[in-house]
C-alpha cells in the first residue's frame, strides 16, 4: 500500500459518523456559500491529523518533534544521565599512565546529570513556543602522577533556552518543522572546587554549567506518521556569539538524528534511532586555567564527533483521567567516537521523562 493510500485510510478512520454528518449538513445548508465541500473536508482532516501526530510515537531526546494545537499547553520533565570513563585521542583509547606522561593530572571518569523542566504552548496550529531550563550536576574523577585520586563536583542551573517551532509544510502523513532558539547565559562559568594542590580552584571547561554566551540554535525537523508508524529526521546547530566574560567561546555543535517508531497498542510504542554529533574546539582561553596541568583545561582538546544508537519506549494515555500524560525512556550508546584528546569518552546515555498536555 502506498503512503497516499495509508494517509487516506488513517484520515478516514479518524472521521467518525458525527464528523461525516457535520460535513453533509454544511453542504446542505451552504450549497452556494463561500465554504466549499473540499475546503471543509480538508480542514477537518487536517485537525484530526494534528491530533494523530500529537499522540507522539516519537523519541524523547529530539527537540521540535511536534507542534501543538492552538491554545494547547504542555508541561514536561526530563532526567538525563551520561556516563563517561577512560580517555580517547582520535579513535584510539589511552590508558591513564599514557595521559600522565604529558599532564600532571588525568581525568578518569565523569558523570553528567541533568534535570530539565520544559513548558510549551500552541500559539497557533502551526506555531509552538517553548522554554527549557536545566539543572545540572557534574562529577569528575581524577588521578595524579603521584597516584592520588580525587573528585570534583559542580551543580546549579544551566542556560535557559527559548524556542519556537513552526510548521512550514504539511501534507499527511508528512510534515516539515523549522526551529529557532536563543539560549541565554544563565549557567555559571566560574564554578570552583578543592583539589589536592589548591583550595577553591577554578573548574576546567567540562565542569562549567553554561557557555557564558548568547547561543543561537537553528534547526529543521521532518516527521512522517500514520496511525501506527512514525519516522523522521532532525538537524540542529548550536552557534555561540562572541566570547564570554572569561574570554573564550565554546565550540559550535552540530547534531543530526533519525528515528522510527511503531505503536504496538493504544498506549505503548518502542522506537529505534541514531544520532550523529560534531563539536568544535573552543576559541580563546580562560587565563586562570593551566592547559599543561590537565587536558580538560586545554581549549584545543574540546572537539570531537560521535555516533550513538538509541532504543526508546513511550507509554501514553489517550483516554480517561490520565489522558494527555506520557512517560518515556531512551537508552543510547556510542558505536563510533573520534575525539580531540586526550578527552573522556562516552559509555552510555539514559534519558527518561514525563509530559502532560492540556
Amino acid at each position: 500500500m502506498s503512503w497516499q493510500s495509508r494517509a487516506h485510510l488513517v484520515r478516514g478512520r479518524t472521521l467518525n459518523r458525527w464528523g461525516i454528518g457535520i460535513v453533509l449538513a454544511m453542504l446542505l445548508l451552504f450549497p452556494h456559500g463561500e465554504l466549499r465541500a473540499d475546503e471543509t473536508l480538508r480542514s477537518l482532516l487536517d485537525i484530526n491529523f494534528e491530533r494523530l501526530v500529537n499522540t507522539e510515537v516519537m523519541p524523547i531526546d529530539v527537540l521540535g518533534s511536534h507542534i501543538h494545537l492552538k491554545g494547547e499547553w504542555m508541561l514536561g520533565y526530563r532526567y538525563r544521565v551520561m556516563s563517561m570513563e577512560g580517555n580517547r585521542d582520535g579513535a584510539r583509547r589511552q590508558a591513564d599512565a599514557e595521559v600522565l606522561q604529558s599532564f600532571t593530572v588525568a581525568p578518569t571518569a565523569m558523570t553528567k546529570e541533568m534535570h530539565l523542566v520544559e513548558i510549551m504552548y500552541g500559539f497557533t496550529d502551526d506555531l509552538t513556543i517553548m522554554a527549557l531550563l536545566p539543572y545540572k550536576r557534574l562529577s569528575m574523577e581524577h588521578l595524579t602522577g603521584t597516584g592520588v585520586r580525587f573528585t570534583t563536583e559542580s551543580r546549579g542551573f544551566g542556560d535557559l533556552a527559548l524556542m519556537a517551532h513552526y510548521s512550514i509544510w504539511r501534507r499527511p502523513p508528512h510534515r516539515l518543522i523549522i526551529l529557532g532558539s536563543v539560549r541565554l547565559p544563565t549557567g555559571s562559568i566560574t564554578k570552583r572546587d578543592d583539589t589536592p594542590t589548591a583550595v577553591n580552584a577554578k573548574q576546567p571547561y567540562p565542569m562549567q554549567l553554561g557557555t557564558g554566551t548568547m547561543d543561537l540554535q537553528p534547526g529543521l525537523t521532518y516527521i512522517g506518521q500514520t496511525k501506527d508508524w512514525a519516522w523522521g529526521g532532525h538537524a540542529m546547530a548550536t552557534v555561540g556569539a562572541g566570547r564570554n566574560s572569561e574570554d573564550y567561546r565554546v565550540g559550535n555543535r552540530y547534531r543530526m538524528a533519525a528515528w522510527g517508531g511503531y505503536r504496538i497498542t493504544d498506549w505503548i510504542s518502542p522506537s529505534l534511532g541514531a544520532t550523529m554529533q560534531f563539536w568544535e574546539r573552543y576559541s580563546g582561553a580562560d587565563s586562570e586555567l593551566n592547559p599543561a596541568l590537565v587536558p580538560t583545561a586545554d581549549p584545543s582538546r574540546r572537539g570531537g564527533r560521535r555516533l550513538d544508537v538509541k532504543v526508546g519506549l513511550n507509554l501514553f494515555a489517550t483516554k480517561g483521567a490520565m489522558r494527555g500524560h506520557r512517560l518515556s525512556a531512551e537508552f543510547g550508546f556510542p558505536i563510533y567516537q573520534h575525539l580531540s584528546g586526550p578527552q573522556l569518552e562516552t559509555d552510555w546515555i539514559l534519558t527518561a521523562g514525563w509530559t502532560w498536555r492540556f
